[in-house]
């Protein structure tokens, strides 16, 4: 194949070895695609920056916090110089719950509240909501429940009745409300 399909196939090999439940293989093949990409000047292309999220994914789902949250700052500053002041929601949310998972609480709300206040509804409603429910997660880590339900009712707000009912979003607001319940003793 050519070079960039083989970086781009490495890279798609290393996400089946991430569904698998091969971290380590993951790993190690997403480390291959991208010195593939980078040997060919395309480590800032949009198949690099998929592969890149991916391997943080695969990072934080092995407990590697630190490497994700590297990967992330990485891929942040590459999509700065990408698409200028825009960096995608996406991606400022996965560093901001790096962040939280790190206990890094403070920096985690800065980076929920950035997507919070920008992401439009109508535009990206799966990033805004994200923030929102990043924002409720690490209000009830502070101890700040009050907070956290205001967060979780301006999230049911946006949401309800413009998601299908299976839809994801509503199983990790469940999941946040249920910890803010445990925390109130309830």
């Amino acid at each position: 194949p050519l070079p960039n399909t083989e970086a781009s196939l490495i890279g798609d090999v290393a996400y089946a070895h991430q569904i698998a439940g091969r971290n380590d293989l993951a790993d190690q093949h997403y480390a291959l695609a991208m010195q593939k990409f980078k040997a060919l000047g395309r480590e800032r292309s949009a198949s690099a920056i998929a592969v890149q999220n991916n391997w943080a994914i695969t990072s934080l789902n092995a407990g590697d916090f630190r490497q994700a949250l590297t990967i992330y700052e990485r891929l942040i500053e590459t999509a700065r110089h990408q698409y200028g002041a825009k960096v995608p929601g996406f991606l400022l949310n996965n560093r901001a719950r790096t962040l939280e998972l790190l206990g890094r609480y403070e920096d985690a709300m800065q980076g929920f509240s950035e997507v919070a206040a920008t992401a439009e509804p109508a535009q990206d409603i799966n990033a805004k909501l994200f923030s929102i429910h990043g924002l409720a997660s690490v209000s009830r880590a502070l101890g700040r429940l009050d907070a956290a339900e205001e967060h979780l009712a301006q999230a049911a707000a946006i949401k309800d009745g413009k998601l299908p009912a299976a839809h994801p979003v509503h199983v990790n607001h469940d999941l946040i409300a249920g910890r803010v319940a445990l925390s109130r003793g309830r």
